[in-house]
């Protein structure tokens, strides 16, 4: 904690995110390991397991970074009309598209994560374009 306050973060802040990896996993004894994973088990921040060295873990770990940056995220649907390439190229700059389909009537649908900040200037965009957005 006192390298986190020494950096201007403070663990305490509820508004701060921290995520606590747990590196060299591949260097403890599969006892160990185990011993290890019961402790991150109970505990409610849930640190994560990896290995620099073996890569074990690191999916993991990049799945809670996603899910933390993204956790205020907004997730849509959003239907774009065969003119809307320049609001899809938008969309491919400033949002996480979780699912695209095109169908036969040259419509664009997609699933998207967008922070509230963008969410405003796409909905500007979306209706300029005729696009429609739902939940």
């Amino acid at each position: 904690k006192s390298v986190l306050r020494g950096l201007g973060v403070d663990p305490e802040d509820a508004k701060t995110r921290i995520l606590e990896v747990w590196n060299k996993i591949d260097r403890v004894s599969a006892e160990r390991r185990d011993e290890l994973m019961a402790e991150v088990a109970r505990r409610p921040d849930k640190p994560v397991l990896v290995s620099a060295m073996t890569g074990e873990g690191v999916a993991t770990l990049l799945a809670n970074i996603n899910d933390a940056l993204g956790a205020d995220d907004d997730e849509l649907s959003v239907t774009l009309g065969p003119t809307a390439g320049k609001l899809l190229h938008w969309l491919h700059e400033h949002a996480e598209i979780i699912d695209k389909k095109t169908s036969k009537d040259g419509k664009t649908k997609l699933r998207v994560k967008i922070s509230a900040e963008k969410r405003g200037r796409l909905e500007h965009q979306a209706k300029e374009a005729g696009a429609k957005i739902g939940a």
